[in-house]
């Protein structure tokens, strides 16, 4: 099938015409009226994740990171220089759906709230009738010593960098959660009646804004909170199109702890 009957049903689910302003969601690289047979589902277009598409003779890579935020001024012998030039010398297609993509119904902050049992009432920061981040009240009351291990057993986390403003016992009944990097959301998570706030990539300036507010933060790494985009979107596509060659990057998290 051609490569825009496949982006058509993407953006059934996540319209890259409600992506934010400052991001670059949509064709990357690549001809819309080109045969695609094979895709390749990733978080991020890295060296790997090309030789992947190249190896299992993909025609397409979804990311749901951008692989060019701002124009390109030039293309060298560069990292990124090399790398465009060896995506399109093997003519693979790169499309990317982002904060599109965090902000619909069926995507990250949706799927995880619904895996956490938050039952979303608001969204941290509104754009429309979607929004980044969600808050709404838990299944049941948690101890945050409980919350933790629920957040490790759903995100696959081994271990969790939490604040030091509250302990273990401290109940919380109302959760927010950002997918992503959402240090800037700290104050809308307790304004929005948030007990505890669930996020990745806290700067130390984030977490001594979250005590001053008397709200403890839960920090995955950015991998593990939107990971959930690799599945998602490849059952989307195997539902909708079940002629169409999924394969899951195994791109794994570009972080760890020693």
């Amino acid at each position: 099938m051609i490569l825009k009957e496949i982006l058509d049903v993407i953006n059934m689910y996540a319209d890259e015409r409600s992506a934010l302003e400052w991001d670059n969601s949509g064709l990357q690289i690549g001809d819309p009226m080109s045969e695609v047979y094979s895709v390749t589902v990733c978080l991020d277009v890295t060296d790997r994740v090309v030789q992947e598409a190249i190896d299992s003779a993909s025609q397409l890579i979804i990311s749901h990171h951008p692989l060019l935020f701002k124009g390109a001024k030039t293309i060298c012998d560069d990292v990124k220089g090399r790398l465009i030039k060896k995506i399109i010398r093997n003519n693979i297609n790169v499309y990317s759906t982002h904060t599109c993509f965090d902000m619909c119904g069926y995507g990250m902050n949706a799927y995880i709230a619904f895996r956490l049992g938050i039952d979303t009432d608001c969204f941290l920061e509104p754009h429309g009738d979607e929004g980044i981040g969600v808050c709404g009240d838990l299944a049941q009351q948690y101890t945050l010593g409980e919350l933790y291990e629920l957040v490790k057993k759903t995100f696959g986390a081994k271990s969790l960098r939490v604040s030091f403003c509250a302990d273990d016992t401290r109940t919380v009944r109302r959760a927010a959660f950002c997918s992503g990097a959402g240090r800037d959301l700290i104050a809308s998570a307790k304004n929005s009646g948030a007990d505890v706030y669930i996020t990745s990539d806290v700067s130390n300036s984030g977490f001594i804004e979250a005590m001053e507010l008397d709200l403890p933060v839960v920090a995955l790494t950015h991998y593990e909170s939107e990971k959930s985009f690799i599945r998602i979107v490849s059952d989307i596509l195997r539902k909708e199109i079940p002629s169409l060659e999924v394969r899951e990057s195994s791109q794994g998290d570009l972080e760890r702890f020693v």
